[in-house]
């Protein structure tokens, strides 16, 4: 029985370890996601500049309002707003939001590089976002 307990102890020392370091890394862990108890991390830069780019999407759209970015790109509402405040972008997501804004690209969407933009897209981008919000 003590053997057991020994082996349990150390899985659990494990499991917070791996949720601490999940956690610096600017994710959550297991249920936490599910729940929403664990947000992201803010402090991340890289999720920082995510969600900046989503933010920009209702402008690059022309929109007033994510409610109006949501049903263009086929996402529930919630779900979108969820993604616009914690920056977890599902892959299934970033591609409605490719498909539905033409000359956009997924590694800007993603990463903030440029390079895969139309020429417009880039400009527009640019008009856009102040010193402050480029990636």
């Amino acid at each position: 029985m003590v053997p057991f307990a020994c082996e349990m102890r150390e899985v659990w020392r494990q499991e917070r370890e791996r949720a601490a370091q999940l956690e610096r890394a600017g994710r959550t862990y297991g249920l936490a996601r599910a729940t929403g108890v664990g947000e992201v991390m803010p402090h991340d830069p890289e999720i920082a500049a995510l969600k900046q780019r989503l933010d920009l999407l209702s402008e690059l759209m022309d929109f007033d309002h994510h409610t109006q970015v949501a049903a263009a790109i086929g996402v529930p509402y919630e779900a979108w707003s969820h993604t616009v405040r914690t920056g977890d972008l599902s892959f299934p997501t970033a591609k409605k939001i490719v498909k539905a804004i033409p000359g956009l690209d997924l590694d800007w969407l993603a990463f903030g590089h440029k390079n895969g933009l139309t020429v417009q897209m880039a400009q527009k981008i640019a008009r856009l976002q102040t010193p402050d919000d480029e990636a």
